[in-house]
């Protein structure tokens, strides 16, 4: 299946104006939502599948980063 990059960008919309800080949303709240009834469920669930391994891919980026500063920082206080 091809990504659909219409749905990435409404995906990415629909989540900025609907979700607050500690909000959840289920696959239905994506599938029911008017803003995405341009899409079959399938396009929805491969976008958000996309989304979500280039999500873990950015933290897992994220995290190795602030440990290697975290032990850089270290070595430094620590005279090495």
């Amino acid at each position: 299946m091809k990504l659909n990059q219409d749905c990435v960008r409404d995906i990415m919309l629909f989540i900025e104006n609907n979700v607050t800080f500690g909000m959840f949303l289920h696959l239905n709240d994506f599938i029911e939502s008017s803003d995405l009834k341009k899409y079959d469920s399938k396009t929805i669930k491969y976008t958000l599948g996309k989304l979500a391994s280039v999500s873990m891919s950015m933290i897992e980026s994220i995290s190795a980063q602030v440990i290697s500063n975290i032990i850089k920082s270290q070595m430094i206080k620590n005279g090495f």
